[in-house]
C-alpha cells in the first residue's frame, strides 16, 4: 500500500490525507498576485486565458478590464467557477475581505471572528504561548 494504515494512531495522525493542488489554482493565484502588484497586465490576462482555454470558453483582452478592481472581481468570480465544489471559496472571500459581508448578504448572520478557525486544544496544551482565537 502506498499509504500504510496506522492502527494505534492519535489525533495528529488520524489519516493520510494529502493535498490536491490543481494547476489552474497556480495559474489563477499567480494572475491575482501579478494583478495586485501591477494592476491589469498582459501576463495576468494570459494566465487567466490559459485556464479558460482549457475548457474552451471565451478569452479576454487586457482592454476588457477597465480597472484593477474590475479585474480583481473577475478573477474572484473565475475562481468561483473553476473551483465550484473544491472548498476554496471561503479562503478566497477571506483573502478579499468579503467573507463576513457575503455570508450576511446570503442570510447567514456572521461575526468578524468567523474568519479564523479555533486552535485545537491539544496544540494549546503543547504550546503554552498559544491562546484560543476569539469566538
Amino acid at each position: 500500500m502506498k499509504f500504510p494504515e496506522y492502527l494505534n494512531q492519535d489525533i495528529s495522525r488520524a489519516s493520510d490525507d494529502f493535498l490536491f493542488l490543481r494547476y489552474a489554482d497556480i495559474l489563477l493565484s499567480r494572475a491575482e498576485a501579478l494583478k495586485e502588484i501591477n494592476g491589469p497586465n498582459q501576463v495576468s490576462v494570459d494566465l487567466l486565458n490559459s485556464v479558460r482555454d482549457a475548457v474552451s470558453v471565451n478569452t479576454f483582452a487586457i482592454a476588457d478590464f477597465a480597472t484593477k478592481e474590475a479585474f480583481r472581481d473577475f478573477i474572484l468570480d473565475e475562481r468561483g467557477r473553476e473551483f465550484y465544489i473544491e472548498a476554496l471559496r471561503r479562503q478566497d472571500w477571506i483573502r478579499h475581505g468579503i467573507f463576513i459581508v457575503s455570508a450576511n448578504e446570503m442570510g447567514n448572520s456572521s461575526e468578524d471572528f468567523r474568519v479564523r478557525f479555533s486552535i485545537p486544544q491539544k496544540q494549546i496544551e503543547r504550546n503554552p504561548g498559544l491562546t484560543q482565537n476569539d469566538g
